[in-house]
């Protein structure tokens, strides 16, 4: 729906332009590390799968917007890649467990392909500061648009474009926590940030010898701040 990318970048656009322009302004550049874990059902009755734990990379921007001397609305518009890898049990190592053996000598799953998905992320966030002005904490909504996807079957090596079985556009609720720091006169932040999407980022389906299973990702994220315009007041 080339629409709805439409509306997701002008609405990034106008975002970063009033970040830009805003007289009472934090921006800064981050940095960070995804831990993703996606959570699924059955691609169809004919597949049981689970889904391995993987980590990646995400960068961008920060607006932080205030409202009030220790309340902000930030906008994160940045590069989020999510990834993981799909299995599913391995009936070798059922059938020798059936047989009696003790010790099965192959292992109890088998993985079969690994999903990677690149996405323009823009959380909109609630950000409190504490009285010390240290302490960050934060709350909001992540929507995200894919704009590339691939699954890599590991048996073959093979890698199938699947952007047409994901969803262009997936939302997350978003909690985190942060703590403030300066390094000489320059402002800092590291944070620490949960979120669970609310979406499916797919429908489910077979495509040749690999499954786009029908999930939700969790993310564990850690982020590093820079703010290198910081013209915030600071509170009376």
């Amino acid at each position: 729906m080339k629409w709805l990318h439409k509306i997701f970048l002008s609405f990034l656009l106008f975002i970063t332009l009033v970040g830009m322009t805003s007289a009472q302004k934090a921006l800064g550049l981050y940095v960070g590390s995804v831990t993703n874990k996606f959570e699924g059902d059955r691609v169809t009755r004919l597949f049981e799968v689970g889904f391995r734990v993987h980590s990646s990379a995400s960068a961008g921007l920060v607006f932080d917007l205030p409202i009030k001397p220790d309340v902000y609305i930030t906008f994160i518009p940045g590069y989020k890649n999510i990834s993981g890898t799909i299995y599913e049990a391995n009936e070798a190592y059922d059938e020798q467990i059936d047989a009696g053996i003790e010790v099965p000598t192959v292992p109890k799953t088998v993985d079969l392909s690994t999903m990677n998905l690149n996405y323009l992320a823009l959380p909109v966030l609630l950000k409190i500061i504490s009285d010390n002005e240290h302490w960050q904490f934060m709350a909001g909504l992540e929507p995200a648009w894919n704009f590339k996807a691939s699954l890599k079957d590991l048996n073959t090596g093979e890698k199938e474009d699947v952007k047409h079985y994901v969803r262009d556009i997936n939302l997350s609720a978003i909690f985190g926590f942060g703590y403030r720091f300066k390094i000489k006169n320059t402002r800092w932040a590291f944070d620490l940030m949960y979120t669970q999407g609310l979406l499916n980022m797919s429908h489910g389906q077979k495509v040749l010898e690999g499954v786009v299973p029908r999930v939700k990702s969790t993310t564990a994220e850690t982020r590093l701040t820079w703010y290198f315009i910081s013209q915030n007041k600071k509170r009376k």
